[in-house]
């Protein structure tokens, strides 16, 4: 990985932070931190986010609204949402599939696995940074041809999920 990323944590009370900030420091990117929905947006609009992990635990529906919000006004920055109700698995796994969110992970938090998803995560979103870069130069160099090529390509491809119990359903699997 040629950049390092930032990454912004939401939740009301900091049970991943500590173990965030370890992953982060070995990445060497940078970690930042908020405790609710309003501090998270004043964040995102102060300053690039690559990507924001917000946990279901924030009061109210505020964590779904965080990432709506989020997913709205800054469509590059992965989104990930923490929770403990594995049991929703099929309505989280409808959430990737429909581009709510980009992962979800399930407590307890697995560092090793967490920093694994982060990784792969953040290079993902450099492929699609390169992709519409390319794209982009191959559409500037078939203007000075006069060619007429239609590149509507999506660069959004279905997501794999990861948990943090480290059992991918058979389904995710066969995305990848």
């Amino acid at each position: 990985r040629t950049m390092n990323a930032t990454v912004l944590t939401v939740e009301a009370q900091p049970r991943l932070h500590a173990e965030l900030e370890k992953v982060a420091k070995r990445m060497h990117d940078r970690m930042l931190t908020a405790s609710q929905a309003d501090e998270a947006l004043e964040t995102l609009e102060s300053e690039p986010i690559d990507v924001l992990i917000v946990d279901d635990g924030l009061p109210g529906s505020s964590a779904m609204d965080l990432l709506d919000e989020a997913r709205r006004r800054w469509p590059s920055t992965l989104r990930i949402l923490v929770t403990d109700q594995d049991e929703v698995v099929d309505e989280l796994l409808d959430m990737v599939h429909e581009g709510d969110i980009d992962r979800f992970l399930t407590r307890p938090a697995n560092p090793s696995e967490l920093a694994v998803t982060l990784r792969e995560m953040l290079k993902m979103n450099e492929l699609k940074r390169e992709t519409r870069r390319l794209l982009e130069t191959f559409r500037d160099e078939t203007e000075v041809f006069d060619v007429d090529v239609d590149l509507d390509v999506e660069v959004d491809e279905p997501r794999p999920v990861f948990t943090l119990d480290g059992e991918d359903s058979a389904e995710d699997v066969d995305e990848l």
